[in-house]
């Protein structure tokens, strides 16, 4: 959720015709009518929404939906456009800290780190890699350890992998991550 306009077109990219002010009032109209328990994640990008007063609007505006849970996300990944950058571990501890007064320390859990290696190739290594990877970039570590179970030489796997053009080997945030290439 982004507050601004212009930082709401630049990171969610919406369709033309969607007016961000429509989509919040829905949102809210939502809250008011569902019966169940009422989830929210807000995607958090460095220089975009992490400023005090973008988060005190973003945070006041989920209370307003009294949620169940707040879930506070940061790009784990490397995203489709390199502008896009995490907030700095200080700032994440200040925004936890914001978002915790206002809507309960119980409530807000921070989502900052990738989910761990699924410890299962499911069939053939390739496809198994191949699929995951498409769907969102993988660790180079968790797919070693992963690998390891099914592959002689896992690494060898992987740069065969990158030679032929399947995938790519990303660097972002100190770690190295495995992409899918497609051909375009």
């Amino acid at each position: 959720m982004c507050s601004r306009r212009v930082h709401g077109k630049i990171v969610n990219r919406p369709h033309p015709d969607l007016k961000l002010t429509d989509i919040l009032e829905g949102v809210e109209e939502f809250a008011k009518i569902f019966k169940g328990k009422l989830t929210t994640e807000t995607m958090l990008v460095n220089d975009f929404n992490t400023n005090l007063d973008e988060l005190r609007v973003i945070a006041s505006f989920i209370r307003s939906l009294n949620p169940w849970k707040v879930y506070v996300a940061i790009p784990v990944r490397p995203p489709a456009e390199t502008y896009v950058k995490p907030p700095t571990p200080e700032k994440l501890v200040e925004i936890y800290a914001l978002f915790a007064d206002k809507l309960g320390e119980d409530r807000v859990e921070l989502l900052n780190l990738p989910e761990p290696p699924e410890f299962y190739v499911y069939g053939d290594p390739e496809n198994w890699l191949l699929n995951l990877v498409s769907v969102h970039p993988m660790r180079l570590n968790h797919a070693l350890i992963v690998l390891e179970k099914t592959v002689k030489d896992p690494e060898s796997f992987i740069r065969r992998l990158a030679e032929r053009c399947e995938i790519s080997l990303v660097n972002f945030a100190g770690e190295e991550f495995i992409v899918r290439r497609f051909s375009r």
